[in-house]
């Protein structure tokens, strides 16, 4: 939604709608892509548990696609599974 408003910005005239849309997604998605490296790290440090979590459990992918269309963020299934690894 956001890049079919910066277009919409742009096609009106507005000069800055890239940089408009750059600054809004930093603010928007920039802690969410730490929270993803992070992830990423973790899946790639231990990559049997990421195998099983993404590809034998079939809530790994209603996961991704929940956070792909904006109703998880990375951050909350990060808090999550850290809740359930150290529950105190």
């Amino acid at each position: 939604i956001k890049a079919a408003e910066a277009i919409d910005a742009a096609l009106a005239g507005d000069i800055f709608a890239l940089e408009k849309y750059t600054q809004t997604i930093i603010e928007e998605w920039g802690n969410d892509l730490v929270w993803a490296q992070r992830l990423a790290g973790a899946f790639s440090r231990f990559p049997r548990l990421g195998y099983d979590v993404g590809v034998r459990r079939s809530k790994g992918t209603i996961i991704m696609t929940k956070i792909l269309s904006g109703e998880l963020r990375y951050s909350d299934v990060v808090k999550r599974a850290l809740r359930r690894l150290l529950p105190f």
